[in-house]
């Protein structure tokens, strides 16, 4: 396939995977070219098929919790975060479990929990550069506005 060609690497993937089925590297990556092809279906049963092989795969969890956040499946993102954050948090300080952090606080506040989602966006906004810290903020201004309004 030629560089840019999602469709190609697709069929490229399922022929992959057909060759390696417990490979959850290759339905990871399969998932993240279904993703680009707006295929969230197909994206996102890959990735429980890749959970299922590998249920310590972090980033698969994350991958997962953005696949559900975008199509407004709240509980099942903020789920999806909360296990990614929970297998990565042991880890250490990593920019995953950082990230990890700012999601769950914006699952939280989608989701309208409000006073919850301030301890993860506090979190958040302390851990990372700059940049990142001024879009928490902005986040836990929109906290203040919504709890106005609770």
């Amino acid at each position: 396939a030629q560089a840019g060609d999602p469709e190609a690497a697709a069929a490229q993937y399922a022929a992959a995977i057909a060759e390696h089925p417990g490979n959850p590297g290759l339905l990871v990556n399969a998932s993240n070219v279904f993703k680009s092809l707006g295929r969230i279906d197909q994206a996102r049963e890959q990735l429980k098929q890749a959970l299922a092989i590998a249920p310590d795969l972090a980033g698969g969890w994350y991958n997962l919790g953005i696949l559900y956040q975008e199509t407004w499946w709240l509980v099942e993102a903020l789920e999806a975060f909360l296990r990614a954050h929970a297998i990565e948090k042991p880890r250490g300080d990593t920019e995953l479990c950082r990230t990890l952090t700012m999601s769950i606080g914006l699952a939280l506040q989608q989701s309208g929990q409000w006073r919850r989602s301030r301890q993860f966006l506090e979190e958040a906004a302390a851990a990372f550069p700059q940049a990142a810290a001024d879009y928490i903020r902005l986040a836990l201004f929109t906290w203040e506005i919504g709890r106005a309004h609770v």
